[in-house]
């Protein structure tokens, strides 16, 4: 036979909770452990950073002009991480989004200034942006899907390659589309 022993708990069971001492946060943890909190932290960093852009810049900052332009530049990264979200909801991961858009932003270039196509509109360069992205895309879905390789590995090709062949096609040189 043997002898059953217990043995007492780290921590006196309190009928009314957890003790102060563990498990409750005050009230700002609990504020910005929750999901609106954490929205709040965000919207409060980029408050500072406004009011840190505006007190070293003063009116060039604040300037319509200046507001359009972090806008514009800001909607490429919120495009990106929208298609970047949908990858991640599917628990892949991308490690060659920046450097595809690179290719394609270079053979678009390419594609207006050596007038290979008749019309030199921006929906052409769009197209042709799309068109390398898509293509990218495939590649990498196929080496992904068929060829088995983990997609960390293949995205870090894709990342690796994509953004030589920008180099070899631009010559490291910036490409100026003039209208």
């Amino acid at each position: 036979m043997s002898a059953q022993t217990t043995v007492p708990s780290a921590e006196p069971i309190n009928a009314d909770g957890p003790s102060p001492e563990r498990g409750q946060r005050g009230v700002i943890g609990r504020a910005l452990g929750s999901s609106a909190g954490r929205n709040l932290g965000l919207v409060i960093a980029l408050l500072v950073l406004f009011g840190i852009g505006a007190v070293t810049a003063g009116e060039r900052f604040t300037n319509v002009d200046n507001v359009l332009t972090i806008i514009r530049y800001a909607s490429i990264f919120g495009v990106l991480s929208i298609g970047m979200t949908f990858v991640i909801i599917g628990g892949g991961i991308d490690l060659s989004v920046g450097s595809v858009m690179g290719l394609g932003s270079v053979v678009a270039t390419l594609t207006v200034i050596q007038n290979l196509a008749e019309s030199t509109s921006w929906i052409v360069m769009v197209i042709v942006a799309i068109a390398v992205g898509t293509l990218a895309g495939i590649v990498n879905g196929i080496v992904i899907s068929y060829g088995n390789v983990v997609a960390f590995m293949a995205t870090l090709a894709m990342l690796v390659a994509a953004r030589g062949f920008a180099e070899i096609l631009s010559n490291r040189t910036t490409q100026i589309v003039r209208s």
